[in-house]
């Protein structure tokens, strides 16, 4: 008796492993927005609210990496902590935090804005912003409406500053902005809150989802 609950058992675990092996993972899947959590004055508290609007995902074959990817969600709190930190960091002037304020509302408006940090072992793998690359991205809002990107561009973060805001997850990342529709192909505004918005990036390799569960 003993033997075969053993059996199952390694059974049990070796399917398991299979099944991770093939497939992909993302950090924070199920890891609900915090609508409480604000900048209180400090870069640590800019930072926490960074990580509440980040998450992480990753895909794998056969035991090995073939993506990590990181998305920072530029929701109104976000943006709004953003702006606030780079006023405080940067001694910015009232006129130039207006102008901030003002690119934030109407970005807000026309699109749905993601900073993404990606790494892929093969850095000829690492091309979301080409036309065939081996990832491509979508965004899924909370009614399930999907979305392909109006804009992925290639940036390089060449200030501290830019490196502070931006904390990089991997030496050997490419960090790109990525930009999607506020409205889909039917013309529907998508719902960003009372539910789960998804990043997917999808390739043959597997599927990194990167999920947020917003009030």
């Amino acid at each position: 008796m003993s033997r075969a609950i053993t059996k199952l058992s390694v059974l049990g675990l070796v399917l398991g492993l299979v099944v991770f092996a093939s497939g992909c993972s993302g950090y924070g899947r199920s890891a609900p927005v915090d609508p409480d959590l604000s900048y209180a004055g400090t870069y640590r508290s800019y930072r926490a609210v960074n990580d509440e609007w980040t998450r992480r995902g990753k895909v794998y074959t056969n035991f090995e990496t073939e993506l990590v990817i990181d998305a920072t969600f530029y929701a109104k709190p976000y943006r709004d902590a953003l702006r606030a930190e780079k006023a405080r960091a940067e001694l910015l002037p009232p006129s130039e935090i207006a102008e901030l304020q003002k690119k934030d509302e109407l970005e807000l408006e026309q699109m749905v804005f993601f900073f993404v940090s990606a790494y892929t072992p093969n850095r000829t793998w690492n091309n979301l912003n080409k036309d065939e690359p081996s990832f491509r991205l979508w965004l899924i809002d909370a009614d399930g409406r999907q979305v392909a990107p109006t804009r992925i561009q290639r940036v390089s973060l060449q200030r501290k500053a830019d490196l502070l805001y931006h904390p990089p997850m991997h030496n050997w990342a490419k960090t790109y902005e990525v930009s999607f529709p506020r409205h889909d192909e039917e013309g529907n505004r998508l719902r960003l809150s009372g539910g789960d918005v998804k990043f997917v990036a999808a390739g043959v390799q597997g599927n990194a989802e990167l999920v947020w569960q917003i009030p």
